[in-house]
Order: structure tokens, then sequence, then C-alpha cells
């Protein structure tokens, strides 16, 4: 199954751009509805669920598997 972003179920605690943010994207770091800690990728400068390209999983401890 292919990943989605829904907005109705996350917070961002971060959206915006950094060096590492490809051109003509942005990025967000927030938690799904159960708590787990994500960086997200949207095409645009607004993170929204139809801008949504992909995401990864950030552990809560050094050393923990996704």
């Amino acid at each position: 199954m292919p990943a989605k972003f829904l907005a109705a179920h996350c917070t961002i605690n971060w959206h915006g751009v950094d060096d590492d943010t490809p051109p003509g994207h942005s990025v967000a770091i927030g938690t799904d509805s159960f708590g787990t800690s994500y960086l997200w990728l949207f095409k645009g400068d607004q993170p929204a669920d139809e801008a949504f390209v992909g995401s990864i999983t950030i552990p809560n401890q050094a050393g923990q598997l996704p």
C-alpha cells in the first residue's frame, strides 16, 4: 500500500525548507495519530494531502528501529 498523508490525523510541529530540501518542495516534522514521529516531504510550500510526496519515520530513541 502506498504511503499516505492525512492532515486531519497528523500534528505538524515544524514546517519549512532547509539546505537539503529539493527545489520546489517543503518538509514537515510531526506525529501521526499513533504518536509516531515523521519527516514528510511535500511538493510546493504548504503541507497538504494532495501535495504529499513521501515520508520517513523518526525513531524516538537513538538506535531504535522504526
